[in-house]
């Protein structure tokens, strides 16, 4: 595989990936901007450049979507820091102390986390990391416990709080549900709608028309919570 940084002054920029298992020309419009073509090895690059030049419209389309998104939350867990727990914002409110181990509980509006005073940022997130765990398997087992029994699926699958850095969740071919932890920023009628679609492929091992069906004869306004958190991804890309 070979990457190469394409600069044309007043252009589109973009960089090439080659790779010898690649047949054809692909385009890709990363999260961050970045323009990144998949080649394979014998397209030259005037070609290249000729097939970025057609699609350099959907290019500064696609680029312009992407920087009209929410921005992505940063965190200095810090004192005052704000976090999201199903769309709604939590202040993190810090007690230092002596003895015991870094602990976070929800008191009303507010995450606290008690720490060590030697304790560092890296100490408060990992407690704020475990309470989001906790909690998440608290809310995903309450919603897949209901959703499994509306569509009537006989098993209650286990269920697991994951780092993913890009999916929202997976349904195994065995039944385990995993769903992304930064999923339980997003607000409840998302994580709602996330439920069902993973405990609907317990029915239906794909996205078809049945499972479709499926999530329209449950959820009718699927493709709109759906949309919604597509334009959220950003937003909520960091814990």
């Amino acid at each position: 595989m070979e990457t190469i940084v394409v600069k044309r002054p007043d252009k589109v920029q973009y960089e090439v990936v080659r790779s010898r298992r690649r047949r054809r020309l692909a385009l890709t419009v990363t999260d961050t901007c970045s323009v990144v073509v998949k080649a394979p090895y014998g397209i030259t690059n005037t070609a290249i450049d000729s097939f970025v030049h057609t699609h350099e419209q959907w290019i500064r389309d696609r680029l312009s979507h992407i920087r009209s998104l929410p921005k992505p939350l940063e965190h200095t867990y810090t004192e005052g820091d704000s976090f999201l727990f199903l769309g709604k914002p939590l202040t993190l409110r810090l007690a230092h102390g002596t003895q015991g181990k870094t602990s976070c509980a929800r008191v009303a509006d507010s995450l606290v986390v008690n720490v060590h005073v030697r304790g560092g940022q890296s100490a408060v997130k990992g407690a704020i990391e475990q309470w989001y765990r906790q909690e998440g398997l608290k809310v995903y087992r309450e919603l897949v416990t209901r959703w499994t029994v509306t569509l009537e699926t006989h098993h209650i699958p286990s269920i697991h709080i994951r780092s993913f850095p890009k999916r929202w969740g997976s349904c195994s071919k065995e039944g385990e549900l995993s769903f992304a932890i930064r999923s339980l920023m997003l607000p409840y009628h998302l994580v709602e709608y996330l439920a069902l679609h993973e405990t609907a492929h317990m029915i239906h091992f794909n996205h078809g028309s049945d499972f479709r069906s499926t999530l329209t004869s449950h959820m009718p306004d699927w493709r709109t919570r759906q949309r919604e958190m597509a334009t959220l991804r950003l937003k909520v890309s960091n814990l």
